[in-house]
């Protein structure tokens, strides 16, 4: 009997102890499961009002984009109504400029040059009517006394490719530098249409008289990559070239142009063994940085300036300064260059970066060989370096 009592005493005291162990696991259970539920419906309440909060900072993002679309694009269109009208009057000036100066010298007008064949390109064409401001009327007479003075107008072309932007730069594979999320395409007037230009989140269209071609600047947005923009356009393209907007730098010193006879380059094309021939009235082509026009070496030379640069940045000066003064420096008998007598077009292409570099991009060069060829410069200088160009390419062929 005492044996079956503890025995029962024991079994019950188990059987207590697995009671409150079951219970304490069960309140355990219940007070996790109560605890889950309480963090998620505060999660639930978080996420609700972060919704709420994003939803109300899209409506205001919306709400400022829509404002300042508006306002950019009011602004624009009278930029563009100005720009229009100023160009249409610099164009009848500069008309009456050259005809006149064509009378005094007795020279017929000329006829408006056949936009040129891309296949089977012409050797040589006639001036167009020019679209920019040229300072005073030129002739081929020879110029002398106060008519040798620096002739530089730096000219904003009125056209919507040329519009400052803001200068971002990315790079290819093999490391050569273009102007991000752009590419650039040159054909004819023709071709345009099949482009379909609406497939970029942004394009640009210029005519270029002197080329006879038409120049797109397009900006592919996020939608797509440059490489396959490039792929699409090839495929619709039957005449002319497509490529990144490449990015070119300088070549050479920039110090300051030394003012010395013993250094200047008529005395030192002597010294090297070759005789230069030095022809009045020749028009000679410079693509390169801005030119110091003040600089005492141009104190007797004819220099005519055309901007070409689309980015808002500082324009450099030193190279162009330098090159010029090696083409047509004229300051008496202190510092002569190769041909004194020559009349300089010098096209600006150069800027400079966030980052502190000198650099031109090829739609700016393609621009400025359009310039010069309706000018009919006789020969171009260009000292810069860079990758290889589709464009660039064809524009000077």
């Amino acid at each position: 009997e005492q044996a079956e009592e503890e025995a029962e005493e024991q079994a019950e005291e188990e059987a207590e102890e697995q009671a409150e162990e079951e219970a304490e696991e069960q309140a355990e259970e219940e007070a996790e499961e109560q605890a889950e539920e309480e963090a998620e419906e505060q999660a639930e309440e978080e996420v609700d009002g972060l919704e709420n909060r994003l939803e109300q900072i899209e409506n205001a993002v919306r709400e400022t984009e829509t404002n300042a679309e508006r306002q950019s694009r009011e602004a624009t269109e009278k930029n563009e109504e100005r720009s229009n009208a100023v160009a249409e009057r610099l164009k009848e000036r500069n008309r009456e400029l050259e005809d006149a100066a064509r009378q005094r010298s007795g020279i017929p007008a000329r006829l408006p040059s056949a936009r040129p064949n891309l296949r089977q390109p012409p050797a040589d064409r006639t001036k167009p009517q020019s679209n920019g401001v040229t300072a005073g009327a030129k002739t081929n007479r020879p110029t002398t006394g106060s008519d040798r003075r620096i002739k530089s107008q730096s000219r904003q072309r009125a056209e919507t490719i040329a519009a400052e932007r803001e200068y971002f730069e990315a790079f290819d594979d093999i490391g050569d530098a273009y102007v991000a999320d752009e590419l650039i395409i040159l054909t004819d007037e023709e071709n345009i249409e099949k482009l379909n230009l609406d497939r970029f989140a942004k394009s640009e269209v210029e005519y270029l008289e002197g080329l006879g071609l038409v120049l797109v600047r397009a900006n592919v947005g996020d939608t797509q990559t440059v490489d396959a923009g490039i792929a699409q356009i090839s495929a619709s393209l039957d005449i002319g070239r497509v490529d990144r907007n490449h990015v070119y730098e300088t070549e050479g010193i920039n110090d300051p142009v030394p003012i010395m006879d013993a250094r200047a380059p008529s005395s030192l094309s002597v010294l090297m063994g070759f005789a230069h021939q030095a022809l009045p009235n020749i028009k000679l082509g410079l693509i390169d940085t801005g030119i110091e026009t003040s600089h005492p070496v141009f104190e007797n030379s004819v220099i005519e300036i055309s901007d070409f640069v689309s980015f808002q940045a500082d324009r450099p000066l030193e190279h162009g300064t330098n090159v010029a003064s090696i083409l047509v420096g004229n300051q008496d008998t202190v510092y002569t260059g190769l041909n004194p007598n020559a009349h300089l077009y010098a096209a600006s292409v150069f800027f400079n970066t966030p980052k502190g570099d000198r650099v031109a991009t090829a739609e700016s060069l393609v621009r400025a060989l359009d310039w010069l060829v309706r000018e009919q410069v006789s020969v171009i200088n260009m000292s810069l370096s860079g990758p290889p160009n589709e464009l660039l390419e064809l524009a000077i062929r």
